[in-house]
């Protein structure tokens, strides 16, 4: 009987291992289309928007760059970065750049004068607007939103995300009073 149930305990541990497991959900084909469907969106927009031209980064067929840098007070430029993953989602991260000292043209929290203050502002921002802010491996600060395509490919909310990237430059003003 122990035997048994310790048989069942293991089994059910393991499939619920199994389950947290990040899952490849959609097939290469699947990704591909919807690159092809997002590129066609930003052929057509994001001159109207006032982006510069959209390249496929040389790493990675499903990452997509455009950088923007018209009318910004606070950023030199905002480098957005555009993922189609395999769990069926397009994430977009948008990485202010400036010129502050000891900077490397990223907010990182490393070289962050006051790096508790730049995340209890960024965490404050992530509250009280569109985008949130977070930090990558690098340890440099982006504003990040992520579209699930379950219900299919949506385009006026690419549109949507891609209008309020400019935005992102009032808060790089917030944060940087803690990174310079």
């Amino acid at each position: 009987m122990r035997a048994v149930l310790m048989l069942s305990v293991v089994f059910s541990l393991s499939g619920s291992v199994a389950a947290a497991a990040p899952a490849d959900t959609v097939s290469t084909a699947t990704r591909v289309a919807t690159r092809s469907r997002l590129e066609a969106l930003l052929d057509t927009t994001v001159k109207a928007l006032g982006f510069r031209r959209w390249y496929r980064s040389g790493n990675d067929p499903f990452t997509l760059q455009l950088f923007y840098d018209r009318g910004l007070r606070y950023a030199t430029q905002l480098e957005v970065v555009i993922n189609i993953t395999r769990q069926n989602t397009i994430g977009f991260r948008v990485f202010p750049h400036w010129n502050g000292p000891g900077s490397s043209d990223y907010i990182d929290l490393d070289e962050a004068r006051d790096p508790a203050g730049l995340m209890r502002e960024a965490l404050r921002l992530s509250s009280q607007n569109f985008l949130f802010w977070a930090m990558d491996d690098s340890r440099d600060l982006f504003a990040g939103f992520t579209i699930t395509l379950e219900s299919g490919f949506p385009e006026e909310a690419v549109r949507i995300v891609l209008r309020s990237i400019p935005l992102v430059d009032d808060s790089v003003g917030d944060l940087l009073r803690f990174a310079g």
